[in-house]
């Protein structure tokens, strides 16, 4: 039994010994190297990946090919989007998408075997980018941006870095010299002064700096920074109340009729003769209670420009004020300061022509001529 057990236990040793042997050779078979080793990328970023190996493809990398593997489904790489870089490197560009899942494989093919592969760790993108506010003032226009942030495995959205870029009438072909910065701060108060009836194309840039946790490898670094852009066109409505006209003034005051002029604040002055129209609403009051109301157009610019009132009643005081705004969705200014208006006495040219008309004084009065005088309004 002794001789059998050392016999059982010698040819253990030799086992064990052949499958080390076997295991060691596995290991130190030569192996291919991907770069990067792991990636972190937003969905719709591209990743630029190399896969290389001088040992195995020996300057032919006619054989090598790249397989995505996510939680449901594998695919092959289109081969014709590979490149090959010399010295047995080749590259590949992986576009990721929302078929990605959170933790997504990328492996490196040879003679259809597999020779190395990596994680892609994907994050969901900013979504939901909107315009809440737009601020129209003497001073200056403003346009306030707000975003969802839509980020749900390795990101912490209170470390996003954001910074937008804009451009008026058209989308710039380079944005780097023909975008415009909106300030450093966190609602994003982008000048926007030229805005009213333009186009605005807004770019994003969203950089992600500290990962909520990181997916188990420290060597693992956000992918081109985790820089992602998009663009977005809007057209900017006024939809806010401008401030009154000034300098309201009347001009050739008739019976029936005036003409008046305003002055309009700075922003529609300079800036809105891109606006379609501007609309105006004359407000008269009489006697403190009846009102009488006068709207319409004008083409900008329409400061100084007369426009004529009438329908009114001859020899009667009016309060007048003046609203404007630049379109139907704006809601209309305050008035302006109040004025005076008196319209013109209506006197006839000639009296009327009196006809049978008798006079008859007391018998006792009648001691001379008298003179009979006949007024009419």
């Amino acid at each position: 039994m002794a001789a059998a057990r050392k016999n059982y236990t010698l040819w253990n040793l030799i086992y064990l010994i052949s499958i080390c042997g076997t295991a060691n050779s596995l290991f130190n078979q030569p192996k291919a190297v991907i770069d990067p080793p792991d990636s972190f990328v937003i969905i719709g970023e591209t990743v630029r990946v190399t896969c290389s190996s001088s040992e195995l493809f020996k300057g032919d990398v006619s054989q090598v090919q790249f397989k995505i593997t996510t939680n449901n489904n594998a695919w092959f790489l289109p081969t014709e989007n590979q490149t090959d870089l010399g010295n047995s490197v080749v590259q590949t560009y992986v576009h990721v998408t929302e078929q990605f899942s959170s933790i997504t494989s990328l492996s490196c093919f040879h003679r259809e075997k597999q020779v190395r592969s990596t994680k892609i760790y994907t994050e969901k993108p900013l979504m939901r980018i909107n315009i809440t506010k737009i601020f129209f003032e003497d001073r200056g226009s403003y346009v306030h941006f707000t975003w969802l942030s839509n980020t749900k495995y390795y990101i912490d959205p209170d470390k996003i870095q954001t910074k937008a870029l804009y451009s008026f009438g058209g989308q710039p072909e380079n944005w780097t010299t023909d975008g415009t910065a909106c300030g450093e701060i966190p609602d994003f108060l982008c000048d926007a002064n030229q805005a009213i009836g333009y186009n605005i194309y807004i770019r994003f840039y969203v950089s992600y700096s500290t990962l909520r946790k990181r997916p188990g490898l420290d060597y693992l670094q956000p992918l081109f920074d985790t820089q992602v852009s998009s663009d977005y066109n809007f057209t900017f409505e006024d939809i806010r109340k401008t401030t009154p006209v000034t300098d309201v003034q009347l001009k050739d005051v008739g019976k029936v009729c005036t003409n008046v002029t305003w002055t309009l604040p700075y922003y529609i002055a300079e800036i809105c003769y891109k606006c379609p129209q501007l609309l105006y609403m004359i407000e008269l009051i009489e006697g403190g209670n009846e009102k009488l109301l006068i709207e319409g157009t004008q083409r900008p610019p329409a400061s100084g420009q007369s426009v004529q009132v009438c329908g009114l009643t001859p020899f009667t005081q009016y309060t007048l004020t003046v609203r404007v705004k630049v379109q139907e969705v704006n809601p209309w200014s305050d008035p302006s300061i109040p004025i005076q208006l008196t319209t013109a006495e209506d006197r006839p040219l000639a009296g009327p022509l009196l006809m049978d008309t008798g006079y008859h004084t007391e018998r006792s009065c009648n001691n001379g001529k008298r003179q009979m005088l006949i007024y009419w309004k």
